[in-house]
């Protein structure tokens, strides 16, 4: 009888250690893919913002144009564009493969023209994820010490008295 409450103790810690690390990696992985899309909308904006305030100075919008920079006129009647994210797949020449690929477009009307500004392929900041991949995992942790302590201090002392020996 012994060796019965043991396995029941064990086989209970490992179902709620398994539902807490599945409610966890799921908060991970939201919490992960919200920072990463926050940061790259981000870098997006202020890479575009930045190409926008260089025309306002004075250079001319072909000098800007590179690999990952389009700047396109549009007709000045048109409304002026928010950030618009999207993601497609490009072939890149170094690895020679099809990779995700990053745009942003926005549009900005300036001296008396219209501009369509889209920058292609960013590299996110590191460090706010790595910010974050810490913070989750406190989280988890956390998550973990309080479903052990609810379930196992938790419980009613009538469930421990079913695998008392008569």
């Amino acid at each position: 009888m012994q060796y019965r409450l043991i396995n029941i103790i064990t086989f209970l810690y490992l179902i709620l250690t398994l539902a807490g690390l599945l409610i966890s990696g799921f908060f991970i992985y939201l919490k992960i893919e919200s920072e990463i899309d926050f940061e790259t909308g981000r870098e997006l904006d202020r890479q575009v913002d930045s190409v926008a305030d260089q025309i306002r100075r004075g250079n001319s919008f072909q000098s800007l144009i590179t690999d990952q920079l389009k700047i396109d006129m549009i007709p000045i009647e048109r409304p002026v564009e928010e950030l618009y994210l999207r993601d497609t797949l490009a072939y890149h020449e170094s690895s020679d493969r099809k990779v995700k690929q990053l745009k942003a477009s926005k549009s900005y009307k300036i001296g008396g023209e219209h501009y369509r500004i889209s920058y292609f392929n960013i590299v996110v900041e590191t460090d706010d994820i790595t910010e974050t991949v810490v913070f989750t995992m406190g989280v988890v942790f956390l998550l973990q010490l309080a479903f052990i302590v609810f379930f196992l201090r938790g419980f009613p002392t009538g469930f421990y008295s079913l695998f008392k020996s008569p």
